[in-house]
């Protein structure tokens, strides 16, 4: 292959790769590397290296014209960048050391995913109320409409105050362990940077109170389908938790009478609004209800 040709590839592939990474925000890489390495035999590492560099020029090209039509996030925008600045140095130094059949297989297997994805049907998110953090962060804004008014949306799931032990899975948190860990950071950066120390306020959320509670329903009903699947059905559901219905939010489950009682009867726990997703707990072990 002629350097001429090699030249007019590369940029008939890096104009294809800007034009698809504007338009579905996926990213050049998704063009350039396969380009690199499949077509014109170039190493997976410097192929990664350049849709890296070119993907810099693209993300400012496109994100200009996003950020003048108004469709444009900036706060959330920076509130990601903390995250995706630390997972690409953490990707950078590990990638030298991984060969290139493990990184072809990487890159493959998000493709895939990517594609998938894609297909998922996506929910109408009309009425979400934004979660607290992303409030005091003013995560919130507005995106035009083909009639040229301007839709509001808020944000939700983002993190704010210490976790809630739902289930005995998840991990226990130690809250003066945590503070004195951050405090202790703190003093060590004031003092570094001869800074006076300044007040520190943390917010556990329901950390503290959510250990302690607990919701008490009535057994109803119980609905054996014999070897498909066994149904307990509460006076409660989906108006007084929806946490499991919408994002599938994981409790622990027992019978209040009979918790010291072996558990051997597998079933899902529904609420009383007739509704297929009107659930509160799927394929939980119990003693069977009576």
């Amino acid at each position: 292959m002629t350097i001429l040709a090699f030249t007019l590839i590369l940029l008939l592939g890096a104009y294809c790769a800007g034009l698809l990474g504007s338009l579905t925000g996926l990213g050049g890489g998704v063009v350039v590397i396969p380009l690199l390495t499949l077509v014109l035999g170039v190493d997976f590492h410097y192929a990664v290296g350049a849709a890296l560099v070119a993907s810099i020029a693209t993300s400012s090209g496109s994100g200009s014209a996003y950020v003048k039509e108004g469709i444009t996030n900036i706060r959330l925008g920076m509130f990601l960048e903390i995250a995706t600045a630390i997972g690409a140095v953490c990707g950078a130094a590990v990638a030298i050391y991984l060969n290139n059949n493990f990184i072809a297989i990487l890159f493959g297997c998000v493709l895939v995913l990517t594609a998938v994805m894609q297909q998922r049907r996506k929910s109408d998110h009309d009425g979400v109320v934004g979660s607290e953090a992303a409030r005091r962060l003013r995560l919130y804004g507005t995106w035009p409409q083909k009639d040229g008014s301007l839709k509001a949306y808020e944000l939700r799931h983002v993190g704010g105050g210490f976790g809630v032990r739902y289930t005995e899975a998840d991990p226990e948190i130690d809250i003066e362990a945590n503070i004195r860990e951050v405090a202790a950071h703190v003093k060590a950066k004031a003092a570094a940077l001869a800074l006076d120390m300044p007040k520190i306020l943390m917010e556990p959320g329901r950390g503290i109170a959510a250990n302690t509670c607990i919701t008490l329903y009535t057994v109803g009903s119980v609905k054996e389908i014999g070897n498909i699947k066994n149904y307990v059905s509460v006076d409660g559901g989906m108006p007084d938790n929806p946490r499991y219905a919408l994002y599938g939010s994981a409790y622990t489950i027992m019978l209040a009478n009979r918790a010291a009682e072996a558990a051997s009867f597998k079933c899902s726990i529904a609420g009383r609004c007739c509704e297929s997703g009107d659930l509160l707990q799927e394929d939980v072990m119990l003693p069977r209800p009576k």
